[in-house]
């Protein structure tokens, strides 16, 4: 067994409503199976709607698929999702990674004939790539890897009133070409750069100059020296470095940061050093700046 979740989690999304009945019946002739449909309330975040169990429970080498859908309104590219949009939502689980890649493929071709994107590596599907690389399937990698960032760049071209973007999860080798994709990047006003494998803050971050807020949670950052190029965000507010192995923040950049009021350092070694969180207060002095040490931030 690989030393990943084994679990795939995958989202497929229409353009226009399709009746739930057309649903259950293409993913039965798909996946040669009964569909049933169950109504109910979908117990999570109440702003994304109602949502109906869509049942399908099959075994295929000891592999199970769970089927949710339902309409939402949330952050994707506007020309896919739109504000009767059904999705579709599984959960592949168990069995061999080929066992799963077959069902993930006939459901999206499947779906893809009722009008559904597939946008699962736009939406999380970096532990699916990880899974493929750690059992030495180098093709698949080099495919998954090309469209995960087309998907994100086509999102992010489209998304020109967002204020705050999220890049999570991007291979560190396509996010220049990610940033880039932004547009109107003076009208950003928060950015999140989680999980991205970053061992220094990237210099196209100086296109986000009104930027208030920063995300760089997980990633490799060892240390923010004097000319780190996140010190040209001088509207920075808010700055979370969550998970870094971070030893050391220039104070003379933090000068540079004059409206920065809340720092989250947690599961930092900065964090634990008694010594450098004194240089830190010491730098902070007079300015009301909140840093904060836990690992929740």
């Amino acid at each position: 067994m690989s030393p990943i979740d084994r679990s795939w989690y995958l989202r497929f999304v229409s353009p226009a409503p399709v009746a739930p009945a057309t649903l259950s019946r293409a993913l039965s002739e798909a996946l040669g199976i009964p569909v049933t449909r169950i109504d109910g309330l979908w117990q999570g975040d109440p702003m994304s709607g109602f949502w109906r169990a869509i049942q399908a429970r099959i075994t295929r080498a000891d592999v199970s698929l769970v089927m949710e859908l339902g309409t939402e309104s949330s952050p994707a590219p506007p020309e896919v999702l739109g504000v009767d949009t059904l999705v579709v939502r599984a959960i592949l689980s168990g069995g061999p990674l080929t066992s799963r890649d077959s069902l993930w493929k006939i459901l999206a071709q499947g779906l893809a004939r009722l009008g559904y994107a597939d946008l699962t590596l736009a939406t999380g599907g970096r532990h699916i790539i990880e899974e493929y690389a750690l059992l030495g399937h180098t093709d698949a990698v080099h495919d998954l890897c090309a469209l995960s960032l087309q998907l994100h760049i086509d999102a992010l071209r489209s998304e020109e009133f967002a204020w705050h973007l999220n890049v999570d999860d991007v291979f560190v080798t396509a996010l220049d070409e990610v940033l880039d994709a932004i547009v109107r990047p003076q009208d950003r006003l928060g950015l999140s750069l989680s999980r991205a494998g970053l061992r220094e803050v990237p210099a196209k971050i100086q296109r986000f100059a009104t930027m208030r807020s920063l995300t760089l949670r997980d990633n490799a950052i060892e240390l923010l020296a004097d000319s780190d190029p996140l010190f040209a965000l001088s509207q920075l507010e808010a700055l979370d470095l969550t998970g870094n192995p971070l030893r050391a923040i220039s104070a003379a950049g933090l000068a540079r940061l004059p409206k920065l009021n809340r720092l989250v350092l947690g599961d930092t070694p900065l964090a634990t050093d008694p010594v450098a969180l004194d240089s830190l207060r010491a730098a902070f002095a007079g300015r009301g700046v909140r840093l904060f040490l836990g690992s929740s931030g």
